[in-house]
């Protein structure tokens, strides 16, 4: 009788270890979604890519979302949505209802005639 409650005591303790060392070094980070990923990483190439041809500065500085969308809808693949908002100080808020959903901010300068920062925000979802 004395070694079956020795051995309840350490199966308790053990459990209790585990319990602990569970809560306390538990599941972790999660894993980000790789089609996620991936979208951020086309969707700043494609910025970067308009970027390089001059255009994104243009229509950025002369506050042209539809022109960026329109270039944008040749570059980034076939269904996902996107909308394209220029900021120049805080960037407001959209209301889009996804699961999955994505942003990436692009800053540029202006250009050689006017020197006026701003902020590219490309939302991305499906």
């Amino acid at each position: 009788m004395k070694g079956i409650s020795k051995i309840l005591e350490v199966l308790i303790a053990i459990l209790f270890i585990a319990s602990v060392y569970l809560y306390l070094f538990g599941p972790g980070e999660k894993v980000p979604d790789l089609e996620i990923t991936t979208w951020k990483i086309r969707g700043f190439e494609a910025l970067r890519v308009l970027d390089e041809s001059n255009k994104l500065a243009t229509n950025a500085l002369a506050n042209e979302t539809g022109k960026i969308e329109a270039d944008l809808e040749k570059i980034l693949p076939i269904g996902i949505n996107y909308k394209v908002l220029i900021c120049t100080q805080e960037c407001p808020g959209v209301n889009i209802s996804s699961e999955k959903i994505t942003s990436v901010s692009y800053f540029i300068a202006g250009n050689a005639t006017n020197l006026e920062p701003k902020e590219i925000l490309l939302y991305m979802w499906r």
